[in-house]
Order: structure tokens, then sequence, then C-alpha cells
């Protein structure tokens, strides 16, 4: 079965902040959103807005690909 954006941003992140060997935390204070934001966005609730993508990217050194690609 197919995953949605959702579920395969979600992992994607989850894997990135843990190879980023960052904390939620620190993720929400480097893209300045709350820990409930990081949080949502690692649960599969929500999905970030294309400019926080991006700041994720960057604070995380990764890709968009690495993040929106299965």
């Amino acid at each position: 079965m197919k995953k949605n954006m959702t579920e395969v941003f979600s992992t994607n992140l989850r894997n990135a902040v843990y190879m980023a060997g960052k904390t939620q935390a620190e993720l929400a204070k480097a893209v300045n959103v709350t820990e409930v934001s990081v949080s949502k966005w690692m649960n599969g609730i929500n999905v970030p807005r294309p400019n926080k993508v991006d700041e994720i990217c960057k604070a995380l050194r990764c890709s968009r690909e690495d993040l929106m690609v299965d």
C-alpha cells in the first residue's frame, strides 16, 4: 500500500532528526515553531508549510527530497 505524503514526511522527518542528533525541542527552536508543531509533524498529524520545510532542511542539513520522497 502506498503511503500518503503526511506519512512519508513524518517517517523521513523522524529519521532526519535522529541522524542529525537533534531533539524535537532543538528543531522547534531552529525553525521558530512550538515543540507541539514538531511533534505533530513527526507523528503524521500535520505537515509544515513549504517555507518551513526549507528551514527544516537547513536546520537538519538535509535536502527537500530527503524529507518529501518515499
